[in-house]
């Protein structure tokens, strides 16, 4: 049996905070102002430098330390379903909707960044993508 750490539980009500927030807001494909805006401004009020725009909407943030490097990936879009779930916080806008878990990866990864920017004695360099890969790996 897993247990959760503490550390991870103590942020249980931010991350379902950022989870609901923008499950409300779905944005499509490459076109994400709101999301990549959002994910580059918490990550930017941790201390992390943002680079912005890549791969038009993509945000990628660095913990930047001597030894290998490795790459924390979340997708931002949504998909182009009307959402009838009936929750309190479901999709605003018709015709769209976190349907795919996406903003259930965007939260989790906001929140390990800022669990693991804490993290003492880190080794390595971590690389938090939020976007499509494909899109960023051919724009860089």
């Amino acid at each position: 049996m897993y247990s959760i750490s503490p550390e991870v539980l103590n942020h249980f009500e931010e991350l379902k905070s950022i989870y609901r927030s923008l499950h409300q807001e779905p944005e499509l494909l490459y076109d994400l102002p709101k999301t990549s805006a959002f994910v580059a401004q918490y990550l930017e009020n941790l201390g992390f430098t943002v680079e912005r725009n890549i791969g038009r909407s993509g945000v990628v943030a660095t913990i930047q330390h001597p030894g290998p490097c490795i790459l924390l990936r979340a997708d931002m879009d949504a998909l182009p379903i009307h959402e009838e779930s009936g929750v309190e916080f479901a999709s605003k806008i018709p015709g769209r909707m976190h349907a795919c878990g996406h903003d259930a990866h965007v939260s989790m990864l906001l929140v390990a960044a800022k669990l693991i920017l804490n993290l003492p004695n880190l080794k390595g360099s971590i690389k938090f993508v939020f976007s499509l890969l494909r899109k960023v790996a051919t724009e860089r």
